[in-house]
């Protein structure tokens, strides 16, 4: 069976999506960093500082790369963060770039099995971890520095550098089923597609907003924003909200 015909999401809030199209691309955390570029951030800060101590062995270079060096995107909308939003009532406030599972051919590109942030990392301690990607010819490693791990949980997501491993994700979770153990569930419904330092605005198949009537706002939005760069369709995909 092939994963790879499908989709892939990454959700923004609406404040972000003229930068976003201004810059022809969407940034790692780490070039929107370097390159000053203020936004605005729907994600928790006690995951975010978990990724800051998870680093990726690049299989060209050899070195490591921080997990924000990584644009994060997903095989499902119905992630832990999307019910975040629904229970916040802010899903008029945000939108899904999608982009195709093809993507996952280009080299340097990497996928996980789980939520990347999930490496045994304990949330309070100094311990980083070192990922090698699995390759086909080797298993997905970790070292941890200074020394570790030390978090509680007994699961960790496996970082994949081909394609052949896409048979090794939880499809009935991230299509929406689940198991007995809640968190694991979450873990595995948050697999991650991760690209490298950007994804041109050319890849993005379309905007998905919520319903018909956030279309026109989001034109209008553009429109204020004096865009002149070619912009994604925007359409309704009320299946990608209906979780």
């Amino acid at each position: 069976m092939s994963y790879l015909p499908g989709e892939i999401y990454h959700m923004v809030h609406v404040n972000n999506l003229c930068s976003i199209i201004r810059h022809g691309c969407l940034l790692s955390k780490v070039k929107l960093s370097q390159a000053e570029i203020p936004y605005h951030s729907i994600a928790y800060d006690s995951v975010q500082s978990l990724r800051d101590r998870v680093f990726i062995k690049d299989l060209v270079t050899n070195q490591y790369r921080e997990l924000h060096c990584y644009v994060p995107f997903y095989f499902t909308t119905n992630s832990p963060m999307f019910h975040v939003q629904k229970n916040k009532k802010l899903l008029d406030q945000i939108v899904f770039l999608v982009a195709s599972r093809s993507i996952l051919t280009t080299p340097g590109v990497l996928f996980t099995d789980g939520n990347a942030a999930i490496q045994q990392l304990s949330q309070s301690g100094i311990e980083k971890v070192g990922i090698t990607p699995a390759t086909l010819t080797t298993s997905c490693m970790r070292e941890y520095r200074p020394h570790g791990p030390h978090g509680t949980n007994q699961n960790v997501s496996a970082i994949y550098s081909h394609v052949s491993y896409l048979s090794h994700l939880n499809w009935h979770v991230i299509n929406g089923g689940y198991i007995d153990d809640w968190e694991e569930s979450k873990r595995v419904r948050s697999s991650e597609v991760l690209i490298p330092d950007e994804l041109s605005i050319d890849q993005i198949q379309c905007i998905a907003v919520q319903n018909e009537n956030m279309i026109n706002d989001i034109k209008m939005l553009l429109e204020q924003c004096s865009l002149t760069k070619r912009i994604p369709d925007v359409r309704a995909r009320p299946d990608l909200f209906s979780f």
